[in-house]
């Protein structure tokens, strides 16, 4: 018998209000709030996930892996509003939030390879006037706390492959296979 509608959101509610009383069972402990938020990513809900970060980092201030899911929570928000087709400065206005929430992040953790790595990507996407140069620079600092971090390359190679883009000839094919042993490499890291 094919569910209904109504019991896919009686579900969803069920499990939402689950991990909001596990999270506000024991407040100070932190995974239970960040078991919360993925709840409320997987559900659809990424302003509820603000909401319960918010809440989450008041009673947690110094964790840094609030603030890096706060950044997180602020790119859904903006790739949820690119995907309605919305407004360009709501989305960056997001984009903006995730990367101070990720500033945050790296102050709470100076070692924290993904915070830096997460103001990269935010810069390569917004696109901003020097945002570009600000990326690499991130990205570079982050392989420096970690060579192994897999996104970074991953990032690396997005970074080639889009500059590639506007180039013909050898200079092209040189940044598409440069851009191609850096997904290779991201992959083999894992």
């Amino acid at each position: 018998v094919p569910a209904l509608a109504g019991d896919n959101d009686l579900q969803k509610a069920t499990r939402i209000e689950k991990a909001r009383k596990a999270a506000a069972a024991n407040p100070n402990d932190v995974e239970g709030w960040l078991k919360l938020v993925d709840v409320l990513w997987a559900e659809g809900e990424p302003a509820d996930a603000w909401e319960a970060l918010d809440g989450a980092i008041a009673k947690n201030p110094k964790d840094a892996r609030l603030s890096l899911k706060l950044g997180d929570t602020f790119v859904k928000l903006a790739e949820k509003e690119r995907n309605e087709g919305n407004d360009g400065t709501t989305i960056i206005n997001y984009y903006l939030d995730a990367e101070k929430n990720y500033g945050e992040a790296f102050k709470k953790d100076p070692k924290s390879a993904a915070a830096l790595c997460a103001m990269a990507s935010v810069n390569f996407e917004t696109g901003r006037e020097g945002s570009k140069e600000k990326a690499q620079e991130l990205v570079a600092q982050c392989l420096g706390l970690d060579p192994n971090f897999a996104k970074a390359h991953a990032l690396q190679g997005d970074m080639l492959y889009f500059d590639a883009r506007g180039l013909k000839g050898q200079e092209a094919a040189q940044k598409y296979l440069a851009a191609e042993e850096k997904y290779a490499l991201a992959l083999k890291l894992g």
